[in-house]
């Protein structure tokens, strides 16, 4: 009976320990492949090394694990793992069988009984074999992974034998991979050249090329010329000398996408136009002429276009010194002309050719009307000649009044249409005024009889046969002049032109 008292172990049979020195003899490794398990009917087995056999054998399993002992060497250690659905018998006795199923070593275990999955315990259970032998180096163990279960101690050991050791935890930008996917090292590299990158650009080298990029050409000119590719930048253009055209670079796709600021500087009268190469166009007041326009003109000192080309042909404005839409009237708090493309409000005569957006804008407007009709029509603009020329509209020493638009106010009216100064009629009447010659009245006064004995009035002195006389004069009460007028202030009026 197994108490307190009872020796478990094992040792290599006869037959097994004269196939192991055999081995050892002929240089060949000695192959243990499988454990046998057995109950012995029950009984205390005591392992004899002339044994062939088991008492009882109710179990025969590859070995998952052979392995010497880490505290003895002439120790043998030999695992088999229990699964679950194996079972239903007790363990009592053990065996070692070689490749060729030389019984070869026998042990004795505390009795443990291992229950089936259906018993409702069921488990892994693993059984181990110490051995003692003469010397472990000529032992080998032979398995099929597809027929044994791992123990959780060898999986970490196998794992463990493939990490490397006292490596140090932490993030790394660039590591060392064994040949099975194991990070064996790692570092932390500060330079293009640490990670091993030839075909780049360093931090000193790309902030050149952003400033050489970013560089932009600052240009003055004075005179009619061509603006270069490697001129696209800052122009400051002087006109004082007289007329100057500056000609733009062809917007293709050898170009790109280019900015350049076109400014003036000057504040003559000279015109300075800027114009687009060949068949280009620059995409302004696109709403007149969707394809754009030829050139513009900067008008007055300060006055700025940024233009960007696309690539395919046009030129697009970015910004501008003033976008107020081209022919609106405003009045000035200066006789000096702002910036930024400010004509007279005039009615001046000007060349179609010379201003074509604004000639599209005088064709748009609803306000175009011939020289011949214009009396009475100042606040239009008209054909010209009809064929090379337009007149603006004329807005001096004139009152705007906004168009009536169905209101019912100022009825009549046409957009454009001037109109006479008038007031309101003042009526009065004298009565029973003596008098002896024929009735006389001027002005806003009027004299009416009334029968042959009119009463005398606003009359002193005289008898009653004196020939009156009654007027009136407003300059006696109120300012008057030579027209009928609120009170206001005469600022200069300007039009935008472009």
């Amino acid at each position: 009976m197994v108490d307190k008292n009872s020796i478990f172990g094992g040792m290599l049979t006869t037959q097994g320990a004269a196939k192991k020195t055999n081995c050892d003899v002929l240089g060949v490794p000695w192959q243990p492949r499988y454990m046998l398990i057995g109950d012995a009917n029950g009984a205390d087995p005591v392992p004899n090394p002339a044994q062939t056999k088991l008492i009882n054998q109710v179990y025969r399993a590859q070995l998952n694990q052979l392995r010497v002992s880490p505290t003895d060497d002439n120790i043998l250690i030999a695992e088999l793992v229990l699964p679950p659905d194996v079972g239903g018998w007790w363990i009592r006795e053990l065996a070692l069988e070689d490749a060729d199923g030389v019984f070869s070593a026998v042990a004795n275990a505390a009795p443990s009984y291992k229950p089936l999955l259906v018993q409702g315990s069921g488990r892994n259970q693993v059984v181990r074999m110490h051995i003692i032998t003469s010397g472990t180096a000529n032992i080998q163990l032979k398995i099929d992974p597809s027929v044994v279960l791992a123990t959780r101690q060898y999986v970490d050991t196998a794992v463990n034998g493939l990490l490397p050791a006292n490596k140090l935890a932490g993030t790394y930008r660039r590591v060392v991979v064994s040949e099975r996917g194991v990070v064996q090292s790692g570092d932390n590299p500060t330079t293009l050249s640490g990670f091993g990158i030839t075909n780049a650009f360093t931090k000193t080298e790309t902030t050149d090329l952003i400033g050489a990029a970013l560089a932009v050409p600052v240009v003055s000119v004075e005179a009619s010329r061509p603006l270069l590719a490697n001129e696209l930048g800052l122009v400051s253009i002087n006109a004082s000398a007289g007329a100057v055209t500056i000609d733009l670079p062809a917007a293709d796709a050898a170009l790109g996408v280019r900015d350049v600021l076109v400014r003036r500087i000057d504040n003559t009268v000279n015109r300075l136009m800027i114009k687009a190469a060949g068949t280009d166009k620059i995409k302004f007041h696109t709403h007149l002429r969707p394809a754009g326009y030829a050139f513009f003109v900067l008008m007055g000192a300060g006055d700025y276009w940024h233009l960007r080309s696309d690539g395919a042909g046009n030129w697009i404005p970015i910004a501008r010194l003033d976008t107020t839409p081209v022919g609106r009237p405003v009045a000035e708090t200066t006789t000096a002309f702002s910036p930024g493309g400010w004509g007279l409000y005039h009615g001046l005569i000007y060349n179609r050719a010379e201003w074509p957006w604004l000639w599209d804008h005088a064709q748009a407007s609803g306000m175009l009307t011939t020289e011949a009709a214009r009396v009475g029509k100042e606040g239009c603009w008209t054909e010209g000649d009809g064929v090379n020329t337009f007149r603006s509209p004329e807005g001096r020493a004139e009152f705007i009044r906004l168009l009536d638009e169905s209101r019912g106010i100022d009825v009549g009216r046409t957009a454009g249409s001037s109109q006479g100064d008038a007031i309101r009629n003042i009526t009065g009447a004298a009565s029973s005024v003596y008098r002896s010659g024929s009735l006389v009245t001027s002005g806003a006064m009027k004299m009416t009889a009334y029968g042959s004995s009119p009463a005398k009035l606003g009359v002193s002195g005289g008898d009653p046969g004196d020939n009156s006389t009654i007027g009136f004069d407003a300059s006696l009460a109120v300012p008057t002049a030579s027209e009928n007028r609120s009170r206001n202030i005469a600022n200069p009026g300007r039009i935008k032109m472009i």
